[in-house]
């Protein structure tokens, strides 16, 4: 129930790009490895291929969107995801 009620808490905190992606599996798979270690995240865009139809052709771009305070781990579980699946991730540098 404390667990809860810190995360209702932080309902209202800022969300910061933590990354972009032009791939939707990349998004797909970062969004669930965050979500797995307890980081909620939303992906922007992940709906905009929509528009240009099903497809491998279709055009992608997402955003990898974090709560401002869990990006420092955010950073460092796709630096790990990074070495383990040998593809490159574009993390955003803090403004």
């Amino acid at each position: 129930m404390a667990e809860r009620q810190a995360d209702e808490s932080r309902a209202d905190e800022p969300l910061v790009i933590l990354c972009r992606t032009g791939s939707y599996q990349q998004a797909e798979l970062m969004r669930q490895t965050l979500e797995a270690e307890g980081i909620p995240c939303t992906v922007d865009g992940e709906n905009a291929s929509a528009l240009w139809g099903l497809g491998a052709e279709a055009p992608f771009a997402a955003k990898i969107l974090v709560r401002e305070s869990d990006r420092p781990k955010a950073v460092e579980i796709l630096k790990q995801l990074e070495a383990e699946a040998d593809q490159e991730i574009d993390v955003i540098e803090e403004e």
